[in-house]
């Protein structure tokens, strides 16, 4: 197999594995919201242990990209690639303990009336996962068009 190829492969392993990570942080968002929603407190705590899994797998994308850059050495668009996967990596963990920050206070508050008081939040939170769906598909598609649209969202 040649480096090309082999680099190739990796890069689209690299797209798989964040793909699933981004996977991960929205049905952490949506969770978040349905247990509020819903006052499900076992469906807030599933998101809180989930976070450690976002967690691992930020962690696991980060050896992936290093190891692309020493090993392959990556140069121009390529080296862009992969180094903004390492910035999305992070703020896609980042996201994902913000919804685990949720469903801590979800716990902490269990009012029947708080959801009443920020019913508008689930809303804003579809359209924000959303967003993190089409951004990381825009990224992995070198979509600049998508990429504008979400910036105008």
């Amino acid at each position: 197999m040649s480096v090309r190829v082999t680099y190739e492969h990796e890069l689209g392993e690299l797209k798989k594995d964040l793909k699933e990570m981004t996977h991960a942080v929205e049905s952490a968002i949506e969770q978040t919201f349905t247990a509020f929603e819903d006052q499900n407190y076992s469906m807030a705590e599933d998101v809180i242990k989930g976070d450690r899994t976002v967690n691992d797998m930020e962690r696991a994308i980060e050896a992936r990209c290093l190891s692309l850059i020493l090993r392959q050495q990556p140069v121009a668009g390529d080296l862009r690639q992969v180094s903004t996967a390492l910035k999305v990596v992070t703020d896609l963990e980042r996201i994902g303990d913000h919804a685990s920050d949720i469903a801590e206070l979800i716990l902490r508050t269990k009012s029947k009336h708080a959801y009443h008081i920020v019913k508008h939040l689930p809303v804003m939170a579809a359209a924000a996962r959303g967003m993190v769906h089409d951004a990381i598909e825009a990224f992995i598609g070198q979509d600049l068009d998508a990429a504008l649209e979400i910036i105008q969202r």
